[in-house]
């Protein structure tokens, strides 16, 4: 099967969900990729300039330009589909690619997480492979946090250096940055943003990386407050560290966090219950679909991408090395919801979807992986 043959076979698996086929621009705004994207994405993106001035990137993805391309719709599809190129910069040695294909499906509404996670393994054993699984769910790590309950300063910081994949400390702001945040402290962001800039002028300093001044502002204030919150013990942050830890097949990761979260006391266990049965769950319901792959479950899987808000998992050939991921996807409720906000639109309240790279499925198949 060609690399063609391929795109028509998952084509054929995404059909199922009825989508509208769309062709999204291969340049997109740079400012809500910065806000959503997360650390390696925003990293890797190509940066450039539009005619009328404006900042914009070749599409790192192509989830947000389908969405933004449905959103512009007179009544929104429930479905849409889409086969693109991508564009991603690469570290110097790197063997992935810089340019690629992606074929995949965005569901704005709600919908059988199940049946979708079904769908891409379906579409992946169409092109001859045989995928592996990874699974994740943000919402079990966001759980564990909440039972703990923590100052939102300190739930904010734990979260951001989990989707780092950093370890875990209780480490407070500089001084000098505190000083600034806390001047910024009362104003609303725009204000907030405005001050800053205005700081930056008057020091001479020439703002570098193209993040919009309120978000610098917000991020100073956020240490500011973190500075002044009552912090995480060590017990607490050596529960949170062990649960980031876990990472093994689907069923054993599963009685592993429960066992640790059995060991909590009474009162701090349960979200973190609810959200491993809603994934013991969503397993459950996806081997009844089909004959499920080999899976493994990791609660920090995938976290650098920060605007999945749900369940979320990765198809992958470890024959190919760092090239190893066929494609993957999970929920993006919030992603969905700002996107509509930021365009003036009504949308959907959740949605969830993915995307499979076919020039890899055929690598793999011609590696027998």
């Amino acid at each position: 099967m060609s690399a063609q043959g391929s795109v028509a076979a998952i084509a054929a698996v995404l059909e199922r969900f009825s989508p509208v086929w769309v062709e999204p621009p291969v340049l997109q705004p740079v400012r809500f990729y910065l806000e959503w994207l997360g650390e390696d994405l925003r990293s890797r993106a190509f940066l450039t300039v539009d005619d009328a001035g404006h900042d914009v990137c070749l599409r790192p993805d192509m989830t947000t330009p389908a969405c933004r391309a449905a959103l512009i719709l007179s009544v929104p599809p429930a479905a849409v589909a889409y086969v693109g190129q991508v564009f991603r910069r690469q570290s110097f040695g790197s063997t992935r690619e810089t340019e690629f294909a992606q074929v995949g499906l965005e569901h704005l509404g709600p919908v059988s997480e199940a049946a979708l996670l079904a769908a891409a393994v379906e579409a992946v054993r169409a092109c001859g492979v045989e995928p592996m699984l990874r699974l994740g769910h943000t919402g079990v790590f966001d759980a564990f946090l909440a039972d703990l309950g923590l100052h939102p300063a300190w739930t904010q910081r734990l979260k951001a250096q989990a989707q780092r994949g950093a370890p875990l400390v209780a480490e407070a702001a500089a001084a000098p940055e505190n000083a600034v945040g806390q001047a910024l402290a009362g104003l609303e962001p725009e204000q907030a943003g405005a001050a800053l800039g205005a700081l930056y002028e008057t020091a001479g300093i020439t703002p570098v990386g193209g993040r919009p001044m309120a978000m610098v502002a917000a991020r100073l204030k956020e240490k500011a407050a973190l500075r002044a919150a009552p912090r995480p013990s060590e017990a607490d942050l050596a529960f949170l560290q062990a649960a980031l830890a876990v990472d093994a097949q689907a069923d054993a990761a599963l009685g592993a966090l429960a066992a640790l979260v059995a060991k909590r006391p009474k009162g701090q266990r349960s979200r973190s219950e609810a959200a491993l049965s809603a994934v013991e769950t969503l397993w459950r319901e996806t081997r009844a679909l089909i004959a499920a792959p080999q899976a493994r479950f990791a609660p920090g899987f995938g976290r650098a991408l920060s605007f999945y808000d749900g369940f979320l998992f990765d198809l992958e050939a470890p024959a190919l090395g760092e090239r190893a991921s066929l494609g993957g996807g999970g929920r993006y409720d919030g992603l969905i919801k700002a996107l509509a906000k930021d365009m003036g639109v009504t949308g959907p309240e959740t949605a969830c979807g993915f995307a499979l790279r076919p020039q890899r499925i055929m690598q793999a198949k011609e590696m027998g992986a």
